[in-house]
């Protein structure tokens, strides 16, 4: 399992190839050294909170959204709808009848077929 430290940078660095930002811009934009926020990308260090709330600002994406577990559906992440589904049952914290875990399957599978042609 991975630490808050490694979900966060993948999670930036998700955002940052989302928004075509590269790290200097990024380090501009949000007023941050460069050095610091290649130590983010990079999973070295975490920001502390006000640099947090930037980037949360700055990608429009609230503080969880940057340090939690995503689906994220590049050619570098592969998971099967299985695992997807029970990373959204664990992110939710409740359980998820088995009519529920099939509706689920479907939306993932419906999403991937349409974002990945």
């Amino acid at each position: 399992m991975e630490g808050i430290t490694e979900i966060f940078a993948k999670n930036l660095n998700h955002l940052m190839k989302k928004h075509g930002e590269n790290l200097s811009e990024l380090s501009d934009r949000i007023n941050v050294a460069y050095s610091t926020v290649s130590d983010w990308q990079h999973g070295k260090k975490m920001p502390r909170s006000g640099s947090l709330q930037k980037l949360a600002d700055h990608y429009n994406v609230n503080i969880s959204y940057l340090t939690s577990e995503h689906l994220h559906t590049n050619s570098s992440d592969s998971f099967s709808v299985d695992e997807a589904v029970d990373r959204l049952r664990s992110y939710q914290g409740k359980p998820v009848s088995d009519d529920q875990k099939a509706v689920l399957k479907d939306l993932i599978k419906g999403y991937l077929d349409r974002n990945n042609k």
